[in-house]
């Protein structure tokens, strides 16, 4: 990966040392979808992802190795992706591409991050995931409602239309994606 993280939008790349509020500030936050830090470096990911949601940037997505890092960047209103197998590609490449229910094969094939969308209807319409019976080697990861990320909490409710995206071995994730499509 490279050091200098990338600001894209449909119109426009953006590309520099996010490290530093002047090249943020040039970009600025009215031309950006997303903001994600996503270097090797932990440091460099959290200082971006705090100066992007300093400046008003939303969402905001850093990729951290060290799980220390989670609740500091969570309390600022910032996704962090803490497994050591998550890229910054796999998360771009979702939010290009929302609706679609993708399956990405992660490392050697030992997880695997796959969509699903809520359809109306579903059992797990306005129930909290921590009432949902995930299967116990899968994770909520993400929850894409509308043109807003939400970061999944225990006391998050799932609403119709989102998409939650689920990270966990390939053998699980069937059934993660019948339980929130299962009608009532």
């Amino acid at each position: 990966m490279s050091q200098e993280p990338t600001f894209r939008r449909n119109i426009g790349l953006y590309q520099g040392d996010g490290a530093k509020r002047e090249i943020l500030e040039q970009v600025g936050a009215d031309n950006v979808d997303v903001a994600i830090a996503a270097s090797e470096d932990d440091g460099r990911n959290v200082i971006v992802a705090l100066q992007a949601k300093r400046l008003g940037m939303d969402p905001v997505i850093a990729v951290v190795q060290d799980p220390e890092y989670v609740s500091l960047l969570e309390e600022k209103g910032i996704a962090a992706i803490s497994a050591p197998w998550a890229t910054a590609a796999m998360v771009e490449n979702y939010l290009d591409r929302p609706g679609v229910a993708d399956l990405f094969e992660i490392g050697t094939g030992v997880a695997s991050l796959v969509s699903v969308a809520v359809p109306d209807g579903a059992q797990v319409t306005g129930k909290k995931i921590r009432e949902i019976d995930v299967p116990r080697d899968s994770v909520v990861a993400a929850i894409i409602r509308g043109e807003q990320y939400v970061v999944p909490r225990g006391d998050t409710e799932v609403q119709a239309g989102d998409q939650v995206i689920f990270v966990g071995p390939t053998s699980s994730l069937e059934s993660a994606q019948s339980i929130f499509r299962q009608m009532t």
